[in-house]
């Protein structure tokens, strides 16, 4: 078989970043803000396991619909597909906000630990095997692979709760730090993560870009979407493309 290439565009694509905060530190409110802006045309919301957020509606601006699903892991991932499918502007393109990660996690750990319980005797909780944990995982990536065949800006929300550090013998030690509360690859799938450990604060603590260079985690006074799309030089974008690892063929 021929080798098959293709030189690179140069040009960034819109990115998916990842808005991980505290309670009530104001990330879907940033989501609701961001669909006031002038760059899209279109906003179309995903709750998952939250409240629907209609009273965001009453922000000065903002602009969003809000999409209907069943609440299952499979009803969510239909109407991700659904969404990546639809005609694509990249001079306007459609927002995608899905609130939040962390409750798509949780329902597919949920799935595997109830699989687990009905497998168990006794009405006793079962264990999690990796034949579950691989099937929860599975359905998680087919969400994220969802999301990343929208070609257009995506807002991802999830919870950003304080844990205790461990020393190098593992033992608890007085010091808190704040770990995003999603399934764990998923900060290496986005293009950036916004953390706002508290309403008024926001740090970004990695971005894809070569115009806006963060050698280190850093405070992002005055934090908007919209001002951090202008930071990332989205003027002339290209499509997204993701090579995802494929299916093997069984051998036969």
């Amino acid at each position: 078989m021929a080798l098959q290439t293709r030189k690179p565009t140069g040009k960034p694509s819109w990115p998916v970043l990842l808005i991980a905060g505290a309670e009530k530190s104001g990330k879907s409110w940033a989501c609701a803000e961001a669909s006031a802006s002038s760059k899209i045309a279109r906003t179309l919301w995903v709750s998952v396991g939250e409240t629907d957020p209609d009273q965001y509606g009453a922000i000065p601006g903002a602009s969003f619909e809000i999409v209907e699903h069943d609440g299952r892991v499979s009803s969510v991932i239909s109407v991700l597909s659904e969404i990546a499918s639809l005609p694509h502007d990249p001079a306007k393109p459609t927002l995608l906000v899905v609130d939040s990660m962390t409750r798509l996690w949780e329902q597919c750990s949920a799935w595997a630990q109830g699989v687990a319980n009905q497998r168990a005797k006794n009405g006793a909780e079962g264990v999690i095997t990796m034949d579950l944990w691989n099937r929860a995982k599975a359905y998680h990536a087919h969400a994220v692979q969802a999301i990343l065949a929208h070609q257009g800006p995506v807002l991802l929300t999830a919870r950003l709760e304080p844990v205790t550090v461990m020393d190098d013998r593992g033992r608890p030690t007085p010091i808190k730090a704040d770990k995003i509360k999603t399934e764990k690859g998923l900060p290496y799938d986005v293009d950036g993560v916004i953390e706002m450990p508290e309403r008024g604060k926001a740090f970004i603590s990695g971005v894809r870009s070569t115009v806006l260079q963060l050698p280190e985690r850093r405070e992002y006074p005055g934090f908007t979407v919209d001002g951090l799309w202008d930071a990332l030089g989205l003027d002339d974008t290209a499509e997204r493309r993701v090579t995802a690892a494929g299916k093997e063929d069984d051998g036969e």
